[in-house]
């Protein structure tokens, strides 16, 4: 069973999966902005969405650390549902930012926080 969650997970957190309509022309929207804003900008919102990814994975290991302590907790385990839910929409929103996710350093701190956020996963699994 928990193979299986992990393995939901990470595929929720790697696959681009689709959202409603809104969500995609708000962001299609916020990269044009971000394409007309220039280049100095546009570092900002990378680092911005970098630095929002990364306050995310935090919360993504502490949750993960007390589902491995109690995984009775019924608040946390609706806690890892959500955060599930919020994989995809997190790979999404990067997927959009062409110019970030082509950004050799901006690419690289992703991966790192990814690997941070697989090895909190991993945990749940005893790996």
């Amino acid at each position: 069973m928990k193979k299986i969650l992990f393995l939901s997970l990470i595929l929720a957190f790697v696959a681009c999966g689709n959202s409603a309509k809104d969500e995609a022309k708000g962001t299609e929207e916020s990269n044009k902005e971000i394409k007309s804003t220039g280049s100095n900008s546009q570092t900002g919102d990378c680092d911005e969405f970098l630095d929002k990814y990364e306050e995310w994975v935090v919360e993504l290991i502490k949750v993960y650390e007390q589902a491995k302590k109690n995984p009775l907790d019924l608040e946390n385990t609706g806690r890892l549902v959500e955060i599930s839910q919020e994989m995809a929409k997190w790979s999404e929103d990067w997927a959009n930012l062409k110019d970030c996710s082509e950004n050799a350093e901006f690419a690289s701190r992703i991966e790192e926080l990814q690997k941070k956020a697989e090895d909190a996963m991993g945990t749940l699994n005893g790996n």
